[in-house]
């Protein structure tokens, strides 16, 4: 007599006996690639840890400081140090140029004229265009221009700019500084009438690339400066009335 066998379902138990040498293989593979990404991590912290500072020997003997940062850093000097070139440059006006005995004879804007150390200083104000197809830098160069009256270069007027103070940069965004200044121009006529013109404004500087000079041996001096006044790094890209009254 042939005996007849019941048919039984594979157990639960047995599927998650299967199951579970999958899911540990699996929860395994997750924890080595957390504890590779971990490690990358670190290893990255500790190399911005492990920056230090160096000492360079430059060409003429001097020894500087260096310190490893990313590329659109500034010091707070050095930024402060940009506006405080930019407005002695801009508004101290004199009937010949600076550290030489030739008169100046001034920079044709339009039909106005700037003084050479402004028309000098305004290569540290943005040359961006803008939407309607000029630059921070152009307007600037004619807001000035109309400032400048003719007696500058005759020797009729002088100016000079008395910079009271420079607030510690702020960073507002990565490689963009904000820096206040309080300063006073005091415009001297020949008569010896003095006026007294509250400077207070609000700069707005970026970082851009440090410009490495072609020109050679036959570079003319004004050439030289205009190299040398953006060897900062940094590009002023707005000016804004400050009151220092308001809190």
């Amino acid at each position: 007599m042939r005996q007849i066998r019941r048919f039984q379902p594979p157990s639960l138990l047995s599927q998650s006996k299967n199951l579970l040498p999958i899911c540990f293989a699996a929860l395994s593979i997750f924890v080595g690639l957390q504890t590779i990404l971990l490690l990358f991590l670190s290893w990255r912290v500790n190399t911005l840890a492990e920056r230090k500072t160096t000492f360079v020997q430059l060409v003429d003997g001097r020894a500087v400081a260096m310190r490893e940062e990313v590329g659109t850093y500034r010091t707070p000097e050095t930024i402060k140090n940009v506006v405080r070139q930019w407005a002695t440059l801009t508004w101290s006006w004199e009937s010949k140029l600076p550290g030489a005995n030739q008169p100046d004879t001034g920079q044709k804007i339009g039909n106005q004229k700037l003084t050479t150390t402004a028309y000098l200083a305004s290569f540290l104000l943005s040359g961006k265009q803008n939407p309607e197809g000029s630059s921070f830098r152009e307007e600037s160069r004619r807001m000035i221009s109309e400032l400048t009256p003719a007696g500058v270069f005759s020797g009729n007027v002088r100016s000079t700019i008395l910079i009271r103070h420079v607030s510690e940069p702020k960073t507002i965004a990565l490689g963009k500084y904000e820096v206040e200044m309080i300063a006073t121009r005091n415009v001297v006529e020949q008569s010896g009438q003095i006026e007294e013109i509250p400077f207070n404004r609000t700069f707005t500087l970026e970082a851009v690339d440090i410009p490495r000079s072609p020109l050679g041996k036959t570079a003319t001096e004004v050439e030289r400066v205009v190299y040398s006044i953006r060897e900062a790094g940094l590009e002023i890209t707005d000016i804004k009335p400050f009151n220092p009254n308001q809190p």
